[in-house]
């Protein structure tokens, strides 16, 4: 919704910046990201973020590991979630969080939260046990 809008969601709680990094807007839609170019293009314009609303498109999300793309991810995914809620309620589009913890949190890694993506991984498996073979 907020790449299709072509704006960044605010971060109205502290769970929704948990993932580090930051997010940009890349408003310019080459193409599908299947296409090499495209998507060389889209990681391009991104520059230093972590992460990305592709407008017209979704989202990138950049990690170190597996556990930290998935930790971000879950984090942005909350954000948007969060920002939309408060949106189509009427509500804040200003954080209350302090600019101070936003900012110590965009410079984590991401690689925090030791559990979280093994718990995600157990969860697929009891759902799926046959996903790894």
């Amino acid at each position: 919704m907020w790449a299709d809008l072509g704006e960044l969601p605010p971060i109205l709680d502290q769970s929704s910046a948990l993932g580090g990094g930051t997010l940009v807007l890349v408003d310019e839609y080459e193409g599908p990201v299947n296409d090499a170019s495209s998507a060389q293009s889209a990681v391009e314009k991104m520059g230093d973020a972590s992460m990305a609303l592709l407008a017209g498109h979704g989202v990138f999300v950049l990690g170190g590991s597996a556990r930290a793309a998935h930790q971000r991810a879950v984090a942005l995914e909350q954000r948007c979630q969060h920002a939309w809620y408060a949106r189509v309620a009427g509500g804040a589009r200003v954080s209350r969080v302090p600019q101070a913890f936003i900012d110590l949190v965009a410079a984590s890694d991401g690689e925090g939260f030791i559990g979280f993506w093994e718990a995600a991984v157990r969860a697929e498996l009891a759902a799926d046990p046959l996903l790894l073979d």
